[in-house]
């Protein structure tokens, strides 16, 4: 649809800053006016960013949005506000002023089978990397003051863009996301104490999915989406709002004939093939060298290029970031307008993919789109949208390529292979060389734990500064760059439009949206920023972890297997740990109450900042421990920021590579934080798996290993980890995994103590009585284990010993959990 793209700016400027005046009347705690008026005033204060008219059309839109449409803009305006006001949710509870009231986090309110204990609640601040900021806390009231500090940085963050242009809109919602992810949207500030809104959805949810829905409709002609229907939508939902009676409420909707039109697409792309694709390492062992860099530069790649598409899909319909519900892991969902025009846009741009990921990744990688049509209806139990679109993807995976298979030439190749890529086997290369992807791949992996910009490039570019991944065929190249590498490339391009991603920002440092005071006169430049999981065990100074070796390791290089694997205490063993959220489905499906598309959005990016921002900050901080134990003449001290390689993380689910005793350590640190991240609700528990592996053990087969464990963990039932083969609970058991290690840690210390050592046979030994009485098994455990034990430990442990370390208690208590400890001390105590 062709439209006119400043009067298109106009209307997803106001949908975006429709409610910013809720910060600016918070304020003070006075309210002398409406949000839409301190909103409206706040737009005409910026009449010389947005230029006078603009200003002023925005203003009016937003002052009107909760009024009596009589315009078009109106009229898409107040839709998109009530639609994404169907998160709201009302319940007996306390009443707090507006800005009194702190944020509820989701995650304390997600009711399955147990009850959560109480809610939780965030500080009122800005977003940032912050364990006071990302985890709830119990404190309920907002201190007086906070909203000022608020108000005063957004104000100094839009007021740093200079003259707006169409591209600042990007800036406008990272401004917007940093200062207004922990604002609640609404309040229980209602004078009925049984009909008081929860206050669980931020206003960037709230503005997010407002502008999202605003901009598709303002792509609907008269008489796809008429006046007259939309106003007969939004008195529904008026209705709708008033009512409490349940049953009432899901009356009211089904009495609209209009609130049943198929207005939107939920379009859910997933891209398949990935595992197989990240861990398809094959060189041979004499030739490994560089393998742990290609492992984490293809499973970035695979990351860049889930938000290529995603970014390219809605540049090619017109829409908005905003759009972008979710994008990580492979995965994206997207709204857009359901006319005829956009399906077939929508099969055209399928066919595009499948074209070009067939020529380039030779079949290993195909994407599947699940198209699911959103009525007005839907945005109230919109978990039912997301189920249909998952169903709808299960089905469309067995139809790969569909969209060209059916050309004369598919099946057939007209090029001759004389060779493959020595790396990955897979794409057609000069014999002895590695493909151009592999070396891509490389590159990304030894780059990325260094680099803190990601520069989109759209159109020509003259200059190539940093390390560029080309997109072509989507029209864009994108720039992994460090400060200087950023500053001298907006200084020499003459791209149609840059987009500029600061990567991890230390927001109390450099203010988040970087570069823009000194940037702001120049075109098309716009400024936002990425949390990602990169920790990598990167070298501070030249150093020889492999004395082996005759080459050094160089001051900021990242670590080799081999040499990530000499790092471990004991055996020289990698250890890699793979985790993910249980019951992610019933989560989002039965656990949220009222679940919206803002409410979904928010526990889905909830759960990805835990996975892509905090966890470095985890990964730093076990190292830290592992560092301050060192000796202080000891050459690795100071050495390392990070001693374990973030494969990939996001969304749900993670894999690290560290060495093996440490990957133990960070397995239980993530699970603790994960908890208290997730306010401590019973219903939302995470599941790991623990192998170990010698460093030239092939990737393809440890990733497959790891797999098998956590799937183990699954079955066993769940809020548990596998080590050693034996599964158990995290922690509140005797037998522990807590317990457990802390356990093995004794007896190693003892078996290393050279005043009263404990026998390393003897620990053996209880391995064996374990396995040889079938101790723990119920039905099958002989109890003649109990004197065999008791006379062995009387002759092998000395007295000392034994009031240290309460064995015989201990290993009663624990009986059948013997592998986990006695594997734990026969590799900790190996000399190599």
């Amino acid at each position: 649809m062709e439209f006119d793209v400043k009067e298109y700016q106009t209307v997803i400027l106001a949908a975006l800053l429709h409610d910013i005046g809720k910060i600016s009347q918070r304020e003070g705690g006075q309210y002398q006016g409406k949000h839409a008026e301190f909103s409206g005033n706040f737009v005409n204060s910026l009449r010389g960013f947005f230029g006078h008219d603009q200003a002023r059309q925005i203003a009016e839109l937003i002052e009107k949005h909760h009024e009596t449409p009589n315009k078009r803009d109106e009229y898409i305006l107040h839709l998109a506000d009530k639609l994404s006001a169907a998160e709201r949710f009302k319940e007996e509870r306390g009443r707090y002023k507006s800005n009194e009231a702190a944020l509820v986090a989701v995650t304390s309110r997600i009711r399955l089978k147990r009850d959560s204990k109480k809610e939780k609640y965030y500080k009122l601040d800005s977003l940032r990397i912050d364990e006071g900021v990302l985890f709830p806390s119990d404190e309920i009231q907002v201190p007086e003051g906070e909203y000022s500090k608020i108000w005063a940085r957004f104000i100094e963050k839009v007021r740093s863009l200079g003259t707006y242009q169409s591209s600042d809109f990007k800036s406008l919602y990272f401004i917007l996301k940093e200062v207004g992810s922990l604002v609640p949207s609404a309040t229980p500030w209602e004078d009925d104490e049984y009909n008081r809104t929860i206050p669980d959805v931020s206003l960037f949810d709230h503005s997010k999915v407002a502008c999202a829905i605003a901009a598709c409709l303002r792509q609907f002609e008269e008489k796809g989406l008429s006046n007259s229907e939309m106003s007969e939508i939004i008195n529904t939902l008026r209705k709708h709002y008033k009512e409490s009676n349940p049953a009432a409420k899901e009356e009211i909707l089904n009495s609209c004939t209009f609130s049943k039109k198929p207005i939107f697409i939920l379009l859910r792309g997933d891209i398949a093939g990935i595992q197989k694709f990240v861990f398809s390492i094959t060189k041979p062992k004499a030739e490994a060298k560089g393998t742990s860099k290609r492992l984490r530069g293809r499973s970035f790649y695979i990351s860049l290029l889930t938000e290529v598409i995603s970014d390219w899909i809605i540049r090619q319909i017109q829409l908005p970031i905003t759009n972008i519900l979710f994008c990580g892991g492979g995965r994206f969902d997207l709204l857009l307008p359901n006319t005829d025009l956009i399906k077939g846009k929508v099969k055209d741009l399928q066919k595009i993919l499948d074209e070009w990921l067939l020529k380039e990744f030779y079949g290993e990688l195909s994407i599947q789109f699940a198209a699911v049509e959103v009525s007005s209806k839907d945005f109230f139990k919109f978990e039912k949208i997301y189920q249909k679109a998952e169903d709808e993807l299960v089905e469309s995976k067995t139809r790969k390529f569909e969209a060209i298979v059916e050309k004369k030439d598919f099946f057939h190749s007209s090029e001759p292979v004389s060779a493959l890529c020595n790396s990955c086997l897979i794409v057609p290369c000069t014999s002895g060389q590695m493909c151009h992807q592999c070396e891509t791949h490389f590159d990304l992996g030894s780059n990325l734990p260094k680099k803190e910009f990601l520069t989109f490039a759209y159109g020509q570019r003259e200059i190539s500064v940093g390390l560029p991944i080309t997109f072509e065929k989507f029209g864009v190249t994108v720039f992994l760059q460090d400060g200087i590498e950023m500053s001298q490339f907006l200084n020499g391009s003459n791209s149609t439009e840059l987009f500029v991603y600061r990567i991890n920002p230390e927001f109390e440092d450099d203010q988040g949206l970087n570069f823009l005071q000194e940037n702001k006169e120049k075109k098309s430049i716009s400024f936002g920023y990425k949390f990602l999981g990169n920790a990598a065990p990167l070298a501070t100074k030249d150093c020889n972890i492999l004395p082996k070796l005759k080459e050094p390791v160089r001051s900021g290089e990242v670590l080799e297997f081999e040499e990530i694997a000499a790092l471990s205490s004991g055996a020289k063993y990698l250890g890699v740990l793979k985790m993910d959220v249980d019951h992610l489905g019933l989560l989002f499906g039965l656990g949220i109450e009222q679940p919206s598309i803002s409410r979904i959005a928010t526990l889905s990016n909830n759960l990805d900042m835990f996975f892509n921002a905090w966890l470095n900050n985890i990964c730093e901080k076990v190292t830290s421990k592992w560092d301050g134990d060192l000796l202080e003449n000891d050459p690795k001290k100071g050495l390392f920021k990070s001693l374990f390689y973030i494969v990939y993380s996001g969304g749900d689910d993670l894999l690290i590579i560290g060495p093996w005793d440490q990957i133990i350590e960070l397995s239980m640190r993530i699970y603790k934080e994960f908890r208290e991240y997730t306010s401590k609700n019973p219903n939302i528990t995470i599941s790991g798996g623990i192998c170990l592996v010698k460093p030239a053990f092939p990737v393809q087969r440890f990733s497959l290993l790891v797999g098998e464990v956590l799937y183990k963990s699954k079955s066993a039932g769940r809020d548990r980890v596998t080590l050693f083969d034996d599964t158990v609970p995290w922690i509140d058991d005797v037998k522990s995994f807590e317990n457990l290690i802390f356990f093995a840690k004794e007896l190693a210390e003892q078996v290393q103590n050279k005043e009263q050592p404990l026998s390393k046979g003897f620990v053996y030994f209880l391995r064996k009585l374990e396995k040889d009485f079938k101790i723990g098994r119920t039905d099958e455990e002989d109890i003649n284990w109990i004197p065999q034990f008791i006379y062995s430990h009387t002759r092998r442990v000395k007295k000392e010993v034994e009031e240290k370390l309460s064995l015989r208690s201990q290993v009663m208590e624990k009986r059948g959990k013997m592998k986990i400890p006695v594997s734990y001390v026969s590799l900790i105590t190996r000399k190599e």
